[in-house]
């Protein structure tokens, strides 16, 4: 299915790409409320788990798929609520494909975590923080990484590695360099660090990253860490260069209400703070598959032409656009200046200043 769009002059015909990677939303629910956290500011229902009728819709069709590489089970919320977080690994594994856990890793007891090791799930991604914003547990994650590691030892198994994501604030980022070179001696190999995406003024003190000009913090950690262990840097300043995470690892979000989405952000409706302007953040999603097949929403014209003006930058530059401060379309992402429906111009996971997972 060709999707085609006018684009100036030209008329631009599009073959979607293979769908290789799904993010599944088990759970809205979390066992934490951490400060910082989108939830915060959801004006959806934060304590929904994905009803076993979706579960069933969303697995099957996965299942359907054979170009899917990869599982995320994953999502704002903690998927360890989730009472199919094991069959879901089952169904993933069954069909091939490579499943990865992001959790915050407080209800990952020894049964658990034997779990994680005999169902073969590949990774599991541990959230920790150092500082007030988000939740303080380090030893939790510490002590985690340890048990991982003596179990699959004693299984002789090799899987799941192990991975942390550091979210770093002005405040905590000497606690956090501490943090994030002592996890190797834990049985954490790899850890992606990550600026704070604030949600009100308040928390936008804590920001690292700067706008108009060069930051030299990236590379002063990058100084700290280097040796030490493998860790994936995000930008501290806006660059030129636009580069989206799921539309690049042609990558879907299902929803627990079984939408598909393209993305974290357009997930749920919240708010967010991107240089010093309130801006709200709606829900968007291109269909359900309790009413069409992941595939076909997937391949969809609209969904397509979508990826493609991501993929190449079709949206104006909003983060350092002259007219910004007098302009209502920065108020939401509703649309933007070029007719977009919805916006990305405004992004800060697009600029890299933010890594998805």
């Amino acid at each position: 299915m060709l999707a085609e769009f006018r684009l100036g002059n030209a008329d631009v015909r599009i073959e979607p790409e293979p769908l290789e990677k799904v993010y599944v939303e088990l759970s809205t629910a979390c066992n934490l409320d951490c400060a910082m956290c989108f939830r915060q500011t959801y004006e959806t229902d934060i304590h929904a788990l994905m009803p076993k009728h979706v579960f069933d819709a969303v697995f099957s069709q996965i299942d359907d798929i054979a170009t899917i590489k990869d599982i995320v089970i994953g999502g704002i919320g903690e998927p360890l609520m989730s009472p199919f977080w094991r069959e879901a690994v089952r169904l993933v594994k069954r069909s091939g494909k490579r499943v990865v856990i992001t959790t915050n890793g407080l209800l990952v007891d020894r049964k658990t975590a034997e779990s994680l090791v005999d169902e073969g799930v590949d990774e599991v991604v541990i959230s920790v923080e150092a500082g007030s914003l988000g939740h303080n547990n380090v030893e939790n994650t510490l002590a985690v990484g340890e048990m991982i590691q003596e179990i699959k030892k004693d299984r002789g198994s090799v899987v799941p590695g192990v991975a942390a994501e550091v979210v770093l604030t002005k405040s905590s980022l000497a606690d956090d360099m501490k943090i994030v070179k002592e996890l190797p001696r834990h049985g954490i190999k790899y850890v992606l660090l990550n600026n704070l995406m604030p949600t009100n003024a308040e928390y936008e003190k804590e920001v690292l990253y700067v706008k108009g000009h060069e930051s030299q913090l990236k590379a002063e950690i990058y100084h700290e860490l280097y040796g030490k262990i493998v860790a994936e840097y995000p930008e501290f300043y806006v660059r030129t260069e636009r580069y989206c995470r799921f539309v690049e690892r042609r990558a879907a979000v299902v929803s627990n209400e079984g939408t598909v989405v393209p993305c974290y952000r357009f997930l749920h409706t919240g708010q967010e703070r991107v240089f010093g302007r309130q801006r709200k953040v709606y829900f968007h999603g291109f269909g359900n598959v309790l009413e069409k097949h992941l595939a076909d929403i997937w391949a969809s014209p609209d969904y397509t032409i979508y990826r493609f003006k991501v993929r190449y930058g079709l949206y104006p530059s909003c983060v350092d656009c002259v007219f910004r401060d007098g302009c209502g379309f920065l108020d939401d992402t509703m649309a933007d200046c070029w007719g977009n429906m919805p916006s990305c111009a405004d992004c800060l996971w697009y600029r890299q200043i933010i890594l998805c997972p």
